[in-house]
């Protein structure tokens, strides 16, 4: 009696864990609906461009998004999927020494390495004419936001540029166009780098249409991490681009939960193999 009760609790377990691995991998998969995605290399570069389906036609605003150190293109997937169902395009890419990208990254995280990245990664899109390059923006996290802020005071005609967790890059009161700085509340050295950017840049105000907007934002209970998987930081960075370049015709509301169905999709997986263990046991 007592083992048949364990053996009905273990399939129970089993069928609770194979019910959230089918349904966190369908919201998973779910993500990339209605979406086309561009996978492509520029020498040892790889880049990886996001949009609306048969929308990947030179039409519409390219967002250039960079990942921090130790990071890639793909933990930068948040920002991706919330902009690309929003209307834009979005090129993302592993810095020299990430991921996919063999090639060696200078030790000093303010070279000129990082720079030349971003500035591959709009050639290679212009000439793929995948996107409208004539209006773009760009996004960046910790070391990449330091290659953000260089590139959109490199670039004037840069529409938008977000800093996220800023690290020391200098900026101006002219440039970058429409300045967005956005730190977590865990993480308090990120939280002063970008104050002392927002002093730089002539402080909180100034008009979108002019490209003088600038602001700060404390995203709240999140870290230097944490930050990048938070809907709230997709969203006022999806909110700035929107000003900046006017809502896309098409656009979805996305909200990016993935981080929470892999996690239920870990869990879902340790109940099955659970209720699975003791019968490849016995059969041994």
């Amino acid at each position: 009696m007592y083992f048949s009760q364990t053996n009905r609790k273990r399939q129970l377990l089993g069928l609770v864990g194979v019910v959230l691995l089918v349904l966190s991998l369908g919201q998973i998969i779910s993500a990339n609906q209605g979406l086309s995605r561009i996978n492509t290399r520029l020498d040892e570069l790889p880049v990886t461009i996001t949009g609306p389906e048969d929308k990947l036609n030179g039409s519409r605003p390219l967002i250039l998004v960079a990942h921090g150190l130790a990071g890639s293109g793909t933990v930068m997937q948040g920002f991706t999927y919330t902009f690309a169902h929003a209307g834009y395009v979005v090129a993302t890419w592993d810095f020299d020494g990430h991921a996919g990208n063999p090639r060696p990254m200078s030790p000093d995280i303010y070279s000129e390495g990082l720079s030349l990245n971003v500035q591959n990664v709009l050639e290679t899109v212009v000439q793929m004419g995948v996107a409208d390059t004539s209006r773009f923006a760009i996004l960046g996290h910790s070391m990449g936001s330091g290659a953000a802020l260089k590139f959109g005071q490199r670039h004037p005609n840069c529409k938008a540029t977000i800093a996220v967790s800023p690290v020391g890059t200098a900026v101006t009161p002219q440039l970058p166009q429409n300045l967005l700085l956005m730190a977590g509340s865990l993480e308090p050295k990120f939280v002063n780098s970008a104050r002392e950017r927002l002093v730089e840049a002539g402080g909180a105000g100034g008009f979108v249409d002019l490209g003088t907007a600038r602001k700060f934002e404390i995203i709240p209970g999140v870290e230097h991490i944490s930050i990048l998987f938070d809907p709230v930081t997709h969203h006022l960075a999806l909110d700035w681009l929107n000003e900046s370049f006017g809502v896309q015709a098409g656009a979805k509301v996305y909200t990016d939960f993935r981080i929470f169905w892999y996690g239920l999709a870990i869990i879902g997986t340790l109940l099955t193999a659970t209720s699975l263990i003791p019968r490849f046991t016995s059969i041994s």
